[in-house]
């Protein structure tokens, strides 16, 4: 597992981002507009950033800056625009 994960940081991209993975389907198929839709929702976007910012730590794949940081900072980016 440690080669899979690497670090703290590495598992924590892993488990939020399966999490929003698994919370985006549940949102996608649920009732628009129910409060769980809307608390489901909210907890997809709080993985997201979370895998956002870990994936900016995570500097093994490429020792160093590599595209996927670049596609990281675009997205950051484009959520602080709003």
């Amino acid at each position: 597992m440690h080669n899979l994960v690497g670090d703290m940081t590495g598992a924590l991209h892993l488990v939020s981002s399966l999490l929003a993975m698994l919370f985006g389907a549940i949102v996608m198929l649920a009732k628009k507009g129910t409060r769980s839709h809307k608390i489901l929702g909210y907890s997809y976007v709080i993985c997201m950033i979370t895998v956002l910012i870990t994936a900016l730590l995570i500097y093994r794949l490429f020792d160093g800056f590599g595209p996927f940081h670049y596609i990281a900072v675009g997205a950051l980016y484009t959520c602080s625009l709003g």
